[in-house]
């Protein structure tokens, strides 16, 4: 069940699509947890919510059920069941956006692009995903995804099949 942290600023003009930000890794490279490294003076995960008010008024956290994170402006979802990558991490995201159209991606984005995303967002009329494509590989944490994917990703997360490129033949 979603937890409010603090209401999201209404400002106008904002697209209607929310982000959804994957917070809840085992940050097992970094040996501590991401979303909390210091960033411009302040941890991460808070620059990357601070770069995404710039597009979005929804955006909902999700991280693993016991993480600690900051206050944020956010919606704040617990994952069901622990690393389950980020399948399961936009498979419990969907449902608390506000919006049908949802941009995911990581915690760790520390430089995002404000035209891109919008670039992505306007490709999505007539799609269920859009997924770019760069160095030889897609990207789906830095993609946009309909709500409407939500049986097939559960579908996934039920047989454990945790890999994107499954949903995205499927769609």
């Amino acid at each position: 069940m979603p937890e409010k942290m603090h209401a999201p600023d209404r400002r106008a003009g904002l697209k209607e699509a929310t982000a959804l930000v994957l917070a809840g890794g085992r940050s097992s490279r970094m040996r501590r947890p991401k979303p909390l490294l210091p960033f411009d003076g302040q941890p991460l995960i808070a620059h990357v919510v601070s770069n995404l008010r710039a597009l979005f008024a929804d955006i909902v956290v999700v991280a693993a059920p016991a993480q600690e994170l900051p206050p944020l402006p956010v919606t704040l979802v617990r994952d069901e069941v622990a690393f389950q990558g980020p399948i399961g991490g936009i498979a419990y995201g969907l449902p608390a956006a506000k919006y049908d159209v949802c941009f995911v991606t990581g915690c760790d984005a520390a430089f995002l692009s404000i035209p891109l995303i919008s670039h992505l967002l306007a490709r999505i009329s007539h799609h269920d995903v859009v997924v770019p494509w760069w160095e030889a590989r897609l990207q789906p944490l830095h993609a946009v995804y309909r709500r409407r994917v939500l049986p097939v990703l559960r579908e996934q997360l039920a047989k454990g099949d945790l890999k994107a490129a499954s949903l995205f033949d499927r769609v």
